[in-house]
């Protein structure tokens, strides 16, 4: 029972605690430890790893397994070995036994190496699994460039990149340790450690026995795996701003530091932030403003670091980024940093507009809401003027709101004229010292006067016979319309022009045009009707309608109501299908619903035409149905044959 419920422990939680150096993971049964001499590297150095395991009580048999990814696996010490790039043990561990393996680890790319471990054990009739601990060994960001991996052995000669490369063993017992000839320098390397030798970073991977014991040498040769990497000089650079969200019109102070932190002086550094449309003031530090841009040009050695710093005002209301980058040479050719860019956006004025209604009838008063707030350290004074369609004149105001404080304003406006109206607030604050200049809106629609065009419904149109052509308008709920006048124009007949001016209060409806239509055969008229008024307010508007009217086979469909818009006469559309009218183009207000025109009668010859249609559709209809029928009686008849053939003797 007591082994049963420690198993059950250990399948929950195989403890795990992992920091950058080792990681150590403790429960009743095992005690597991993965540690590292470097928790940082370059790329391709290699890294002494050690696992320890301790069984706190005897474990009948224990798996366990570290996944190395993204890297070389070397000098693996018993009883650990090697399976599909993993560290494995297998075996069964005493009470208070410990078993230690050692290895090497040599990162194959560029990005960090997490090692993770898990464990398989069987305690009694129990078994279980758990996760061990991990730990990760970062890569320098100040890396090198590989050149190559070699396998030599003493007294070899090779060369990399036209420099001349020896192995001088002159530690003929020790495997550990061997001495690396670079042109005319000399350095000893310790296995699974790396030597900087001029711009080239060279490290002894491994060692291994070549052939037996040579008697002519008197020592046994062995073959060392060396890999050779090009430093590269490396250069780190910052840039921030003390504010990255500002009012137009104020000023940012950036600073831009750049350090050497790399292993190489770094010659020819040539440096610019470019900051387009900005007046730069208070320039400090080694750097120079040139051209919308700040520059720096010199040399860095290791360890070096500059700051350059400076006042920026954009002179743009767009918002604005500060890109930063360098050039520099080295052996290996040119290198180009790119700094983080700065961003500077422009924050909303101080103060929001808004409007009680969204829409509005003509002559309708709005309330307005205007909300000042003081975000700042400072009491400032705000200075503003309402105007703009649809207020009746201007309002200016002044108002002082304490810092921290909000203060709400209300005003009110009439709605006096029709379409999509903005009602515009100029406002004028303070900010630390600095004045600012804001624009804030909010729009109101007001529909159209709901004129309607009446009188159209459904006339035939006869060739060579006289038609009464009635046009009555009908005013539905405008406070007031006055000179309304009706234009007529059509080219092929010979129709009044217009009609007398009228006034029409809300709801009124007038007959304002009557003429008679003499059509010919199978002609087509173009009807231009535009109507002209004005409001009570002064605003004069102009609406334009077409309707076609078609001789012999087609009626006419309903007029939509005329829309009401600007006084800027929009293009107007011909109607299409018998449709009598279109809705005109109004920027900023909806449209008019259109009214849904009367079924058209067929012509006679339409008539016959939809009829032969329809007799031929059920004549296909019928036959299918037959179709159908005489298929069913023929799988009905063979089926009848196929039961007489089962019945026969």
């Amino acid at each position: 029972m007591k082994r049963g419920v420690l198993a059950l422990v250990l399948f929950c939680a195989l403890a795990a605690a992992t920091y950058a150096a080792s990681a150590t993971g403790s429960i009743p049964q095992l005690e597991t430890t993965l540690s590292t001499n470097k928790d940082i590297v370059y790329p391709s150095e290699i890294v002494s790893v050690t696992l320890l395991l301790k069984a706190n009580e005897r474990l009948d048999e224990l798996n366990f397994t570290v996944d190395v990814p993204n890297a070389y696996i070397s000098e693996l010490s018993s009883p650990c070995v090697v399976k599909e790039n993993n560290v494995f043990y297998h075996g069964a561990l005493g009470e208070g036994q410990t078993i230690q393996c050692t290895f090497g680890v040599q990162p194959t790319s560029t990005s960090a190496v997490k090692l993770t471990s898990k464990a398989w054990m069987t305690i009694g009739p129990d078994t279980g699994t758990g996760t061990g601990p991990s730990i990760t060994i970062d890569i320098r960001s100040t890396g090198s460039q590989s050149i190559g991996t070699f396998d030599k052995i003493a007294g070899e000669n090779w060369t990399v990149d036209n420099h001349r490369m020896s192995i001088i063993k002159r530690e003929q017992n020790d495997p550990d340790l061997v001495y690396i000839g670079f042109d005319e320098l000399t350095e000893g390397i310790a296995r699974r450690e790396c030597v900087n030798l001029k711009d080239y970073r060279i490290c002894l991977v491994n060692s291994s026995l070549k052939g037996n014991f040579d008697p002519y040498l008197g020592f046994t040769p062995y073959t060392y795996k060396i890999t050779v990497s090009a430093i590269l000089p490396q250069l780190e650079l910052k840039v921030k701003s003390d504010k990255t969200s500002i009012y137009y019109g104020q000023t940012v102070h950036i600073t831009i530091d750049f350090k050497n932190t790399g292993e190489l002086p770094i010659e020819n550094l040539s440096l610019i932030s470019d900051f387009s449309s900005a007046d730069v003031k208070n320039v400090q530090g080694p750097c120079s403003w040139k051209r919308n841009g700040m520059t720096f040009e010199g040399s860095l050695f290791m360890g070096d670091s500059k700051q350059c710093t400076f006042d920026a005002r954009p002179l743009t209301q767009q918002s604005t980024s500060l890109f930063t980058r360098a050039n520099f040479t080295s052996t290996r050719g040119i290198t180009t940093v790119t700094g983080p860019s700065v961003g500077i956006s422009f924050k909303t004025s101080p103060f929001s507009f808004a409007l009680s209604n969204t829409t509005a009838r003509l002559g309708q008063w709005v309330d307005g809401n205007l909300t000042i707030n003081n975000a700042g350290s400072r009491p400032i004074t705000f200075r503003g003027t309402i105007g703009n369609v649809p207020v009746n004149g201007t309002t200016t105001f002044s108002q002082l709101v304490q810092n921290g404080k909000s203060v709400k304003l209300a005003f009110k406006m009439r709605a006096v004229n029709i379409g999509n109206n903005t009602v515009i607030l100029n406002g004028k604050w303070s900010d630390d010292g600095e004045d600012f200049d804001g624009i804030a809106s909010a729009n109101v629609i007001v529909p159209s006067a709901n004129l309607v065009v009446k009188n159209f419904g459904q006339m035939n149109v006869s060739n060579g016979k006289s038609t009464k052509l009635d046009i009555e308008l009908e005013n539905k709920d405008v406070v007031g319309l006055r000179s309304v006048i009706l234009h007529v124009s059509a080219p092929l007949l010979d129709l009044p022009k217009g009609s007398e001016p009228v006034d029409l209060r809300p709801g009124e409806m007038v007959q304002v045009y009557s003429a008679s239509i003499t059509p010919a055969n199978d002609t087509e008229y173009k009807i231009n009707l535009t109507v002209n008024f004005q409001t009570e307010f002064g605003q004069r508007l102009e609406t334009t309608k077409f309707i076609t009217l078609k001789s012999g086979k087609a009626t006419i469909k309903a007029l939509a109501p005329v829309a009401n818009q600007s006084a800027a006469k929009p293009a107007a559309q011909p109607a299409t299908q018998g449709t009598s009218s279109t809705q005109p183009a109004t920027t900023g207000q909806p449209a008019p619903a259109q009214q849904t025109a009367p079924a058209a009668a067929l012509s006679p010859e339409d008539a016959a035409s939809r009829k032969a249609q329809i007799t031929k559709e059920n004549i296909f209809i019928v036959l299918v149905i037959f179709g159908i029928i005489g298929v069913a009686a023929v799988f009905l008849i063979l089926n009848s044959r196929k039961g007489d053939e089962f019945d026969s003797p």
